[in-house]
């Protein structure tokens, strides 16, 4: 009897953390784009070296009118990223946006005394309708703009959000003391399938009320996944602290997952 409420603990302490993650997650949807705004950028600019000064306006050409309108800005670690929001084109441009209606726009960035200019070219505009927005990414050191992404991108803020789930999944793993080789191997395998899945899931959020019912579904579907593969892997350690393990890694993972949505790369 006195085994069987020990086991029970972890899991109950796991049941606890999910519905706590649950509760969250309709507070943190709005602050997910910074501004719980309901569509995506029109566009989307990264900017690598840039000064933390540095704002960014568009000049958009309306017939014998130019119109500048202000960046939205956010810092994710070692990269600045500016949108240009649907909302913030309403009286220029149809609801959805258009990249017709970027055509020979301009970007206009200041930090301090210095003032640069670039053209938004044809090839940066591929974006339309409701769900789609152009990517352009700005370098500082060589004033240029192109269309895109960095192709290391991807893969670093898969690498990130990789390590940031092992860690705290380690913790608690070497908590519940697991010490072989074999088990930790099996750990970080784990978490390169299932956490790869997962932030595929949860990156670019720009649209909460699509992305967030999504996440929501994915979390549980993901640890049971987990919990099925730690069963016949994880033989250091009984059934039930494999089991419970599992539940608590996962729900710590994804509490500190949430929390920096929005403050790393996705």
């Amino acid at each position: 009897m006195k085994t069987t409420r020990t086991a029970a603990r972890p899991a109950a302490l796991a049941a606890a953390l999910l519905l706590l993650l649950l509760l969250f997650q309709p507070a943190r949807a709005a602050s997910l784009t910074g501004s719980g705004r309901e569509h995506p950028p029109i566009l989307t600019m990264v900017a690598l070296g840039a000064p933390k000064d540095m704002s960014v306006t568009i000049h958009i050409h309306k017939k014998d009118e130019v119109i500048p309108i202000l960046l939205s800005s956010r810092q994710q670690l070692w990269e600045r990223q500016y949108f240009l929001f649907r909302e913030g084109t309403i009286r220029i441009t149809a609801w959805y946006g258009n990249p017709v209606d970027l055509k020979d726009a301009e970007l206009v960035f200041e930090s301090g005394n210095e003032t640069r200019t670039l053209p938004v070219t044809d090839d940066m505009l591929h974006g339309t309708g409701q769900h789609s927005e152009d990517y352009v990414t700005y370098r500082w050191s060589s004033n240029t703009l192109s269309s895109g992404l960095p192709w290391w991108r991807t893969p670093v803020a898969y690498a990130l959000w990789i390590a940031v789930s092992w860690i705290v999944e380690g913790i608690v793993f070497f908590l519940y003391g697991y010490r072989k080789t074999k088990s930790w191997l099996y750990l970080l395998l784990i978490n390169l399938v299932t956490t790869g899945l997962h932030h595929t899931t949860i990156a670019g959020l720009f649209i909460p009320s699509d992305h967030i019912r999504l996440y929501l579904f994915t979390v549980p579907l993901l640890m049971l996944v987990e919990i099925l593969v730690s069963l016949p892997l994880l033989k250091e350690r009984t059934p039930d602290k494999a089991i419970s393990c599992t539940l608590v890694g996962n729900v710590l993972s994804q509490i500190v997952l949430v929390l920096l949505i929005g403050r790393m790369p996705g």
